[in-house]
C-alpha cells in the first residue's frame, strides 16, 4: 500500500517542478523585457536630449547670422540695423585741433587767463565717426576686416555698429556709455550683440579692450598738446567734452 502512495506522489512532484520551471521562465522573460524597455527608454531619452541641444545650438547660430540654416534662419534671424544712420563727414584730427585752439583762445580772453583754463566743446556723431574711421585706417590689418562701421549717439548711450568684411554675415552691435577715468577713456558696455544674438557683457568688454578703447585713446592723444580731458557727456547726436588746459601757448 505504501509503495502505491509513493508512486502516486512522483507525478505530482514532477508537475510541481515543471510549474516552478515555467514560473521561473516567465519571471526571467519579464525581467529581460523590463531591462530591454529600460534600455530603449534611455536611448530615446538620449536622442531627445541630443536633438534638443542641436536645436538650441542651431537657433543660436541662426540668431547670430553666422550660419544660414533652413527654417532656423527664417524664424530667428532679422537683418540688424543701427539705431540710426550717421551721415558721412570729412572731419579730420587737424580740424579737431584747430577747433580746440579757437575755442581755447576765445575762452582765455573771456576768463582773462591762459593757465588752468577749463573749456567745453562738442563733437557731433558725424565728426566722431570720421575721426574713428581715420584711426582704424591707420591699422591696415584691422581696416581690411571691416566693411562698414559708425558711432551713433543718443542721450543715454552711444552705439558702435560694425559690419565685418567677410563671407559670413557678421554684424556687431555694441551699446556703451563713455567716461573718463584717470585721464583715460572707459567704455561701459551696456549691451553687446552678434546679429540678433545678445551676448554677456564680458565679450563686449573684450571687443572694447582690443578695438574700442585703444582706438578712442589714440584719438585722445590729439588733445595732448592742448590739455587734459576731464569729462565726457552724451547728448542727442553729439558728445560734450570738458577739457582742462594747464597753460595755453598764445
Amino acid at each position: 500500500m505504501t509503495r502505491i502512495e509513493n508512486e502516486n506522489k512522483k507525478p505530482d512532484q514532477l508537475d510541481e517542478m515543471q510549474d516552478e520551471i515555467e514560473h521561473l521562465k516567465k519571471q526571467l522573460k519579464h525581467k529581460q523585457s523590463k531591462k530591454f524597455f529600460n534600455c530603449s527608454s534611455c536611448a530615446v531619452l538620449l536622442i531627445i536630449i541630443f536633438v534638443a541641444l542641436g536645436a538650441v545650438f542651431a537657433s543660436i547660430m541662426a540668431k547670430s547670422g553666422l550660419w544660414q540654416l533652413p527654417f532656423f534662419t527664417d524664424y530667428f534671424y532679422r537683418q540688424p540695423e543701427p539705431v540710426h544712420l550717421v551721415k558721412d563727414s570729412n572731419f579730420t584730427e587737424n580740424d579737431l585741433v584747430n577747433r580746440l585752439q579757437q575755442i581755447a583762445l576765445a575762452e582765455a580772453k573771456i576768463q582773462g587767463k591762459v593757465s588752468n583754463l577749463s573749456i567745453n566743446f562738442e563733437i557731433s556723431e558725424e565728426e566722431l565717426t570720421a575721426l574713428l574711421r581715420n584711426q582704424v585706417k591707420k591699422n591696415e590689418a584691422l581696416a581690411k576686416k571691416i566693411e562698414f562701421w559708425q558711432i551713433a549717439i543718443e542721450a543715454d548711450s552711444a552705439q558702435l555698429f560694425l559690419k565685418a568684411n567677410s563671407s559670413k554675415n557678421l554684424i556687431l552691435i555694441l551699446d556703451f556709455i563713455p567716461s573718463i577715468k584717470d585721464g583715460k577713456l572707459s567704455l561701459g558696455v551696456k549691451n553687446f550683440k552678434i546679429g540678433n544674438l545678445t551676448l554677456p557683457k564680458f565679450f563686449g568688454n573684450l571687443l572694447v579692450e582690443n578695438i574700442g578703447a585703444n582706438t578712442f585713446n589714440s584719438l585722445l592723444n590729439s588733445f595732448g598738446s592742448i590739455g587734459k580731458i576731464e569729462q565726457v557727456v552724451l547728448a542727442d547726436h553729439k558728445i560734450k567734452i570738458k577739457i582742462l588746459i594747464n597753460n595755453l601757448n598764445l
